[in-house]
């Protein structure tokens, strides 16, 4: 006895070759996207990894800033005369493959930090980005704050004694003209107009102060007239 079975129509060439190229188009989107996925994480871990260092990088500062007579042990006493004022810091910062730091260079991937007492650099730590591409600047200014104002508007010099820095940590890719915000005539940089031009090349900022007294003076042990 013999079966007969019917005439199927099974997939022509043409379905096949539609159904190839739906799924390659699939795969592309997914792949896409999978591939914004792990761009967008490994940002954020880089990210949130930087905002440690950065924690640990203040954390550091605010010790360096608490050593009992560091400003004037450093020979810095008193007196806001000169362009050298803004540039004498509590804070030595040595990028990698360098014996110092010119205030304008670029930043570098990894860079030491320690006091400015610390000649041998044995109190020093590292800090590293883990990423050549990746630059980490670190930029002192020193404010005057020479004339606070009460309530009433009026002088008030009761805080003259005390030195503030303000601090600017930034970790950004490519190059940045940094000497284009900094004016050498006063000492003073342009720190919003910086990261307002480089905002996409930076991948993390951090802007925090440091304080610390200037004792002999506040002893009156240097002369002074009642401002920085």
């Amino acid at each position: 006895m013999k079966t007969y079975i019917a005439d199927e129509k099974g997939i022509s060439t043409v379905e096949l070759l539609g159904a190839v190229l739906i799924f390659g188009i699939v795969i592309a989107m997914f792949s896409s996207t999978l591939h914004l996925i792990v761009q967008a994480s490994t940002l954020q871990g880089r990210i949130v990894r930087y905002q440690q260092m950065a924690n640990e990088i203040v954390a550091q500062t605010e010790g360096i800033a608490k050593t009992n007579g560091i400003y004037e042990q450093a020979g810095y006493l008193g007196k806001f005369d000169s362009l050298n004022f803004h540039e004498e810091h509590i804070l030595k910062v040595i990028p990698e493959g360098a014996s110092g730091e010119n205030m304008t260079d670029q930043g570098s991937s990894r860079l030491m930090l320690t006091d400015i007492n610390d000649t041998t650099n044995s109190r020093g730590r590292y800090y590293d980005t883990k990423d050549s591409n990746i630059k980490l600047k670190l930029i002192q200014q020193k404010n005057e704050n020479e004339v606070t104002r009460t309530q009433y508007y009026t002088a008030n010099y009761r805080d003259t004694f005390t030195i503030q820095t303000k601090v600017l940590l930034i970790f950004y890719t490519g190059d940045i003209n940094f000497s284009d915000y900094y004016d050498y005539s006063t000492g003073w940089w342009q720190l919003a107009d910086l990261l307002a031009d480089y905002q996409e090349q930076a991948i993390y900022h951090r802007e925090f102060s440091i304080q610390y007294r200037d004792d002999e003076k506040a002893r009156g042990g240097v002369p002074g007239d009642g401002r920085w």
